[in-house]
């Protein structure tokens, strides 16, 4: 019997886990920057157990077309949000005909505002702070 009840509290506990559903990402929507392009939620609400999250954030334009890597996870009662833009372009610094240096990153000269919908299971509620990139970001509306 005490077997069945831990049985059923792990699988309890392991339903309730935050995972990351989905990541929606926009293309370039802007291609300047400015003090109202800074990084926050434009959207959040919960529909069943489902979390949807707009994030609108300034970063370099030459992101637009690399690969992309995300995730989320709730920590201390946050919800941590994670993207990652990789250039895959290589700039290799030469000495004496020897390489010294590679620089796996790219950068355009200028930046863009892009847009992701976070899909997050396993958030309690709709009122819970966010954090993008380990930065505390806040909800500012459209």
């Amino acid at each position: 019997m005490i077997f069945l009840v831990v049985l059923a509290l792990a699988s309890s506990l392991k339903a309730q886990s935050t995972h990351l559903i989905k990541c929606y990402p926009s293309t370039c929507q802007d291609d300047v920057a400015s003090p109202s392009n800074k990084d926050r939620v434009t959207n959040l609400y919960l529909r069943n157990d489902t979390c949807f999250v707009n994030i609108r954030f300034t970063a370099n334009c030459a992101h637009e077309d690399e690969p992309l890597t995300t995730d989320a996870q709730l920590v201390n009662d946050t919800l941590c949000l994670y993207y990652s833009l990789t250039p895959q372009i290589t700039d290799t610094l030469y000495k004496d005909g020897v390489a010294i240096y590679e620089l796996n990153t790219r950068y355009n000269e200028c930046d863009c505002c892009f847009e992701f919908l976070y899909l997050v299971r396993g958030v309690p509620h709709d009122s819970i702070p966010i954090r993008l990139n380990d930065q505390v970001i806040e909800f500012t509306g459209k």
